[in-house]
């Protein structure tokens, strides 16, 4: 009898040490460039049932055993065992393209759980929406596009009928960088109006550069998905002005003024001025803009990574050691101490939009900060 109690207790235990709590869980390998596993997913709705398309990517992507589940919230102290229909729709010796059907599923956040020998990844897929398209983006090689943005030229339709009509409503993606984390924020879209509005019936849409789109099948509804369109090199920079906007984040006005108007030779004049010889001022050059392209990587939406807040903040502090994610919020910890605490909310574009909750207290540690990159620190 005491054996049998031992051992009810001990499975007890087992149960609970399965749960999530991603509010105490650290996940900064989300935004870690040399995570071993990264995850991406698309959501449409077909019949009133969801289909979560669900990508992963990893140098050698068998190694991986892969487990989903489903839980109510991210501080759920319980879940369950996906139960639901799974289809491998394409697989590569570094990528996996999952089909996962959803009839009904009651929870909230579908858990991807990734593992090897020695790490285990866990990422949150929220579905809490109560209406996806019942389309999705395809690139030229007809699989699914899980990214927010394309860098490719022709994006079609998939899961539409023959006689369906999409309309897409084409902006201008020029917005400003991010707000420093000690002033006020500015409108999330100070300059925003519909550039133009396509509709098409053949279920391809030619789009243009740094525009992003929202397509609809009906214009009466807030059911679509935003796409922004990009350069094939993105999320790299190559052309000048795409390589000066960035430098706002460690320039006074005077001098981003200097290099917006100074054209190739004063952006050249800035880096070696500031880091003293050629040498040291590639070496600053490829540093600053690994950190933009990674922001473009993690936090693009319908903006360009590195102008949003997270974008930012990563591009000035790096990488953050600790994540923590709560259910309209992440916490961001570096190894000085400092935080970082970001609110998610919801536009018409994108259900995920972090803004940063700004503070006067920062002023001390950004200024120091951005020195620090200045001396090549």
């Amino acid at each position: 009898m005491i054996r049998f109690a031992i051992l009810f207790i001990l499975l007890i235990n087992l149960h609970q040490s399965l749960a999530i709590d991603f509010t105490t869980l650290n996940t900064a390998y989300r935004y870690d460039p040399n995570a071993l596993i990264r995850v991406k997913h698309r959501i449409t709705e077909v019949g009133g049932n969801l289909e979560v398309f669900v990508s992963l990517k990893a140098d050698s992507i068998s190694k991986w055993q892969i487990e989903y589940l489903m839980q109510d919230d991210l501080e759920d102290p319980d879940h369950k065992v996906f139960d639901h229909e799974l289809d491998t729709i394409h697989t590569e010796a570094d990528l996996m393209i999952l089909r996962l059907k959803l009839s009904n599923p009651g929870k909230k956040v579908l858990v991807v759980k990734a593992y090897d020998f020695s790490k285990y990844y866990y990422f949150d897929l929220s579905i809490v929406n109560d209406q996806y398209p019942s389309f999705y983006p395809a690139s030229e090689t007809g699989l699914p596009s899980l990214e927010v943005f394309a860098d490719f030229s022709e994006v079609s339709q998939v899961g539409l009928a023959d006689s369906a009509k999409l309309y897409a409503f084409q902006y201008l993606e020029n917005f400003p960088p991010a707000d420093p984390p000690m002033g006020q924020m500015g409108a999330l879209a100070p300059s925003l109006e519909i550039d133009s509005v396509m509709m098409f019936e053949d279920s391809v849409a030619r789009l243009n550069n740094y525009h992003f789109y929202y397509i609809q099948q009906d214009t009466n509804s807030f059911v679509g998905y935003t796409l922004l369109k990009c350069p094939v090199y993105f999320p790299e920079y190559r052309r000048l002005q795409e390589l000066i906007a960035p430098l706002r984040y460690i320039t006074s006005q005077k001098e981003y003024k200097v290099v917006e108007s100074g054209g190739k030779k004063a952006f050249d004049d800035f880096w070696i001025r500031t880091y003293s010889t050629k040498q040291l001022a590639v070496s600053a050059i490829r540093s600053y803009y690994n950190r933009v392209e990674q922001s473009n990587i993690f936090f693009t939406n319908y903006k360009q990574g590195w102008k949003t807040d997270q974008g930012m903040i990563y591009i000035v502090f790096g990488p953050p050691r600790e994540v923590y994610r709560g259910p309209r919020t992440e916490r961001w910890v570096y190894g000085d101490g400092s935080e970082f605490t970001f609110t998610r909310i919801s536009t018409l574009f994108t259900d995920a939009l972090y803004t940063l909750i700004r503070n006067r207290a920062y002023e001390e540690k950004w200024f120091t900060q951005i020195a620090r990159i200045r001396n090549n620190k």
